[in-house]
C-alpha cells in the first residue's frame, strides 16, 4: 500500500471518529438540557398546584376528589399529589396508588428529590405554606420529547 493511500485512509478514519464523537456529544448535551427543562416544568406545576390548593383550602383538610363515574378516570401523562407531613394524601389530580413511606420520608428529609415511579419521572418537594404548615408535593410525568426523537433519527 502506498503512503498516499495510508494517509488518505488515516485522514478518513480520524474524520469519521471526530464526527461520531461530536454527534454523541451534541445528542447527550441536548438530552440533558431537555431533561433539565422537563424537571423545571414539573417543579413549577407542583408549586402552582400547591399554591392554588392552599388558597382554596387554607386549613389543608383532605380534599375529596373521588369521581362518581369511573369512565372519566382516563390514563394521564401527569399527576400532582399533595401529602401532609404524616404522609396522608391531601389532594391528587388523578386517583392512583400511594407513594411509598420510604420515598416520602426521603423527600421530607432532603427537601427536594428527583426519582422514578414506574415509567414516570417525578420530582418531590417539601413546601411550607404562608400559615407555616408543611406539605410534600409530588409531580410526576412521562418524558416524551419529539425533538429528541427527531435528532436521534437524523443522527442515524
Amino acid at each position: 500500500m502506498q503512503i498516499r493511500s495510508k494517509l488518505s485512509l488515516s485522514f478518513i478514519g480520524i474524520t469519521i471518529l471526530l464526527l461520531l464523537f461530536s454527534l454523541v456529544f451534541i445528542y447527550l448535551n441536548f438530552r440533558n438540557h431537555l431533561y433539565s427543562e422537563f424537571y423545571k416544568t414539573l417543579r413549577s406545576k407542583a408549586l402552582m398546584t400547591v399554591t392554588m390548593v392552599v388558597k382554596n383550602n387554607p386549613d389543608l383538610s383532605i380534599v375529596d376528589n373521588d369521581v362518581a363515574d369511573d369512565d372519566i378516570n382516563l390514563p394521564s401523562r401527569e399527576n400532582i399529589v399533595i401529602y401532609d407531613m404524616d404522609f396522608k394524601k391531601l389532594f391528587a389530580f388523578h386517583l392512583e396508588p400511594d407513594i411509598s413511606q420510604a420515598q416520602l420520608s426521603s423527600i421530607a428529609q432532603k427537601g427536594e428529590e428527583k426519582f422514578n415511579i414506574g415509567t414516570y419521572e417525578a420530582v418531590g418537594l417539601r413546601y411550607k405554606t404562608n400559615a407555616g404548615k408543611e406539605v410534600i408535593v409530588i409531580a410526576k410525568g412521562q418524558f416524551m420529547s419529539e425533538e429528541l426523537i427527531r435528532l436521534r433519527n437524523i443522527m442515524i
